[in-house]
């Protein structure tokens, strides 16, 4: 068996443990859980486990389900609701990537407490009987940080665990995505290995 099998195995017993699942035993922390991957060699692993777990755990059967929230998914949503699609392929092209990331860095309020991306997860959970995985933290970068919604959902979603598939490596305080670019300090997740 290899070694993301296992810590698949693993997460399944946490799942399973309710514990776990009310955040108990934390001594105060929040249930902010880091599950670091190799993107290059596990990412479509990673989706495929993903999409098991969530689909398997369901409230009637096992007391609490998995709601899964795709950070790329969220931001092209609301790109598409809110019609700027046409106007960033205008700004890509007069200004690059960086003009986007900042349009929509504007647009989705991500430098405010009260951004887009973290209202729509917080509407969007129960805040009971179910485990949040945060996925595409690959795939919208460099759009979004993963760091700085983690820092605003732990304002709002507190009662449940949260667990973030990261593409990259996390020590307990730092965030590198792709072991390349460092994310900025984050140091209130445990870490799932």
């Amino acid at each position: 068996m290899d070694i993301l099998n296992e810590r698949f195995d693993k997460l399944k017993y946490k799942l399973n443990d309710e514990n776990f699942r009310h955040n108990r035993g934390l001594s105060n922390e929040l249930g902010y859980y880091i599950f670091p991957y190799d993107a290059k060699r596990e990412e479509l692993k990673v989706r495929e486990y993903v999409k098991e777990l969530v689909s398997k755990y369901s409230t009637s059967q096992d007391g609490f389900e998995i709601r899964e929230f795709n950070l790329y998914q969220i931001v092209m949503n609301i790109v598409d609701e809110e019609e700027f699609q046409e106007g960033l392929e205008s700004i890509e092209e007069e200004y690059g990537i960086g003009g986007v990331i900042s349009q929509i860095a504007e647009s989705l309020g991500l430098d405010e407490d009260d951004n887009e991306i973290v209202n729509y997860i917080d509407r969007n959970t129960t805040k009971h009987n179910e485990v949040v995985f945060l996925t595409g933290v690959g795939q919208v970068f460099p759009l979004l940080r993963s760091h700085k919604i983690l820092n605003v959902l732990q304002q709002k979603l507190d009662k449940v665990p949260l667990i973030m598939f990261f593409p990259g490596s996390y020590n307990g305080r730092s965030l590198d995505i792709f072991n390349v670019v460092h994310d900025d300090n984050y140091y209130r997740a445990f870490k799932l290995d």
